[in-house]
């Protein structure tokens, strides 16, 4: 097919077309100014139905902690994983170009909506991923189209237009905006029948509606509280739980307006939890919170791990991702910290000092319980913080202050100097003794290194041992909170019956789920959910599941009014 590059595409969408990548001054294909498509009766997630006369003032929904517990109304741009599974599913396709937003890492746990903005390499990504995603789409008509493309029948183009655009914008499409397409598909067939489709590939896949997601309720509400929209919710759910475009029992929900019904809305969130997508999603979500990516690429030295290498690393974060995959259907948050179920290969099985496993398949085992307890002290997780040479009881203890305390801890001060040559040969402890001492350090440090110390039983890799340089490794502390304990295993278990490592846990994927971080006046709706993961035994799946149900995910605050 005739490749048409970005400035290509920019003059052939002009006649027809209006793009602008800045928030509130959309016009043409794709906008957010004059989404008037004839939407269904009760589309408004959270209505009663019962309608208004044309002078009767709407009451709007009345939000459980007050209007001030609700997010305004917002566009943000879907994440680099949404745009990747959101091109793959509406085109068929198995492998997609995928862009990345500058300051971004593959283990980010970020989700604020105001990150999203697209800037000029990020609308030049845009472009080459829709231009290749175009070209592979054309590449098999007869999977993308129902008609027989060999005709170059108009109407083909525009059963395929009416099919595919309504699901990449999450609503229904105008007359405007569908005879845009049309003519931008005119424009390309004059070369060929793929041609004019590929165009219009490109100009949907780079379309605002496509890139940006709106939760703005309805555009004729009269209310400073409004519900989000049968397709607004549906999107928003999808995007949620299966971190992209609503499947087709939930877009039928939306073109229909049943999922404003709560009970209808519950059964979506419970399926798509419970589906193999679902499922895939959640352990992504609490990879991305452990910081799992990043253990594939962990360097050690040659020196003193020469049984360490990228074969290692790379079992290493299958080993985390298995053993979420194992605990998400029915875990618990404790049985996360405490379980000794993992799964090895014999690779990490020599690492372990595990007999009788052979070979590359991952098979299930049980580990010592008196040296191992949960993920946090498995092979990934040690070796993800630990330096190269030795290990870091400020790393190890900074994640545990963090994710499962949520102490949020600073940066070291200005003027300290991490890098003192006095302290050249001194031990982990001996160290941590050290900047107890230090007026600067201490204040911190007295709650980050009685945590790391409790980890010192693993290596730089993840081994157990028991002895470092001939002597006995002593991994007690007292640590802050807690109190004393003798090594992980029991800070684990202590940290795993704890109700404020849950609720601590709780708040931080109620942050990511909502895309925003939370304030005081969150607390009420915050409290809720907490107790809905109380009463759910602290399952993993639950707090993403509250969060869908919470009036905090459906309603919005409109300053306009």
């Amino acid at each position: 097919m005739k490749i048409i590059r970005p400035w290509d595409l920019a003059r052939q969408l002009s006649a027809v077309v209006g793009l602008c990548w800045c928030c509130g001054c959309y016009v043409g294909l794709g906008s957010f100014d004059d989404q008037d498509s004839g939407d269904p009766p009760n589309t408004s997630a959270g209505d009663s139905g019962d309608g208004h006369s044309d002078d009767e003032e709407p009451a709007g929904p009345e939000p459980l902690c007050g209007e001030d517990s609700l997010a305004p109304t917002r566009i943000w741009r879907l994440s680099d994983s949404q745009h990747a599974n959101a091109t793959r599913d509406l085109l068929g396709l198995t492998e997609v170009t995928k862009v990345k937003t500058p300051g971004t890492t593959a283990d980010s746990f970020v989700n604020e909506s105001e990150l999203f903005a697209v800037t000029g390499p990020m609308a030049s990504q845009y472009a080459t991923a829709a231009s290749d995603a175009a070209t592979q789409a054309v590449a098999s008509l007869d999977t993308l189209v129902s008609c027989e493309p060999a005709k170059g029948d108009e109407a083909c183009a525009a059963e395929l237009i009416d099919r595919i655009v309504p699901r990449a914008f999450r609503r229904p499409i105008d007359d405007q905006e569908r005879e845009a397409l049309l003519a931008l598909y005119r424009e390309g067939e004059q070369e060929s029948f793929a041609a004019g489709v590929g165009l219009v590939i490109e100009a949907v896949l780079q379309a605002p509606s496509f890139l940006y997601r709106t939760e703005l309720g309805a555009a004729d509400a009269q209310t400073a509280t409004v519900s989000l929209d049968a397709y607004e919710l549906a999107s928003a759910v999808s995007f949620l739980l299966l971190d992209s475009i609503p499947d087709d029992p939930l877009w039928a929900a939306a073109e229909d307006g049943s999922i404003a019904d709560l009970a209808v809305l519950e059964a979506h969130v419970d399926r798509l939890l419970q589906s193999p997508r679902g499922q895939d999603n959640l352990v992504r979500i609490y990879g991305q919170w452990l910081g799992v990516p990043k253990v594939s690429g962990l360097d050690k030295s040659d020196e003193h791990y020469p049984e360490f290498d990228d074969a290692v690393a790379q079992d290493m974060a299958t080993e985390l991702v298995t053993v979420l995959q194992h605990l998400m259907p029915a875990g618990t948050l404790a049985d996360l910290l405490t379980s000794r179920t993992t799964f090895v290969n014999e690779r990490l099985a020599a690492l372990y000092g595990i007999q009788g496993v052979t070979g590359e398949a991952f098979v299930e085992v049980q580990l010592p319980a008196d040296e191992r307890a949960g993920i946090m002290t498995g092979l990934g997780m040690m070796a993800a913080l630990a330096a190269p040479e030795e290990t870091s009881v400020v790393h190890r203890g900074l994640l545990v202050q963090e994710l499962l305390m949520c102490n949020d801890l600073p940066a070291p001060p200005p003027g300290v100097d991490l890098n003192d040559p006095d302290l050249d040969g001194l031990d982990q402890r001996a160290l941590a003794e050290y900047r107890a001492q230090e007026v600067a350090c201490a204040s911190c440090h007295n709650l980050i290194d009685p945590v790391g110390l409790t980890f010192e039983h693993y290596d730089p890799i993840g081994r157990f041992r028991l002895e470092l340089d001939g002597q006995p490794v002593d991994a007690s502390a007292d640590v802050p909170e807690v109190g004393p304990v003798d090594d992980a295993v029991q800070l684990m278990d202590r940290l795993a019956d704890d109700p404020q490592v849950r609720a601590c846990v709780t708040e931080q994927l109620v942050t990511y789920a909502l895309g925003r971080r939370l304030g005081d006046a969150d607390e009420c709706e915050l409290e809720q959910i907490e107790a809905r993961v109380e009463e759910a035994g602290g399952a993993l799946a639950e707090p993403i599941r509250a969060v869908a149900l919470s009036e905090a995910f459906r309603l919005r605050h409109r300053e306009d009014q």
